[in-house]
């Protein structure tokens, strides 16, 4: 029997999105239920909901997303804080085109993760292998 999962897959960005849904739906192992939010607005809507049903698994959360409309969420950084807040079990995988050490290296230090992706490094075995690690319980950098 497959062990259902809810992910959540945050980015501003629909074709991330379905590409992230798409490779995941690759894996045979789990019964994935997948929620996509593309803005601070929606990701906060569904951590709401999740809150009053069931916390999510995992939550892939782009870094660089435009701020919430009154301006509560400025970023990805501020949503995985509120994720690590109320669902402190939830698996975060942080999903960013930056690549800049310095960057690289304070997102590490200041925003609770479990994994970090560089897209433009990210091919469907990487995003497989990634969710895999994290699901174990393991640290991915």
């Amino acid at each position: 029997m497959q062990k259902e999962l809810d992910i959540l897959i945050i980015d501003d960005h629909h074709s991330i999105i379905e590409g992230y849904k798409n490779v995941l739906s690759k894996i045979k192992d789990y019964k994935l239920h997948i929620l996509k939010a593309n803005s601070c607005d929606q990701a906060v809507k569904a951590v709401n909901k999740a809150k009053q049903n069931r916390p999510f698994d995992v939550i892939f959360i782009d870094i660089q997303l435009p701020p919430s409309r009154y301006g509560e969420i400025t970023s990805g950084e501020d949503l995985a804080l509120l994720v690590h807040k109320e669902f402190p079990q939830t698996k975060v995988i942080i999903s960013t085109m930056f690549d800049s050490p310095h960057r690289l290296n304070n997102i590490l230090k200041t925003v609770p993760h479990n994994g970090i992706l560089i897209k433009s490094d990210s091919t469907s075995k990487i995003i497989i292998k990634a969710f895999e690690t994290v699901l174990q319980g393991n640290q991915l950098l």
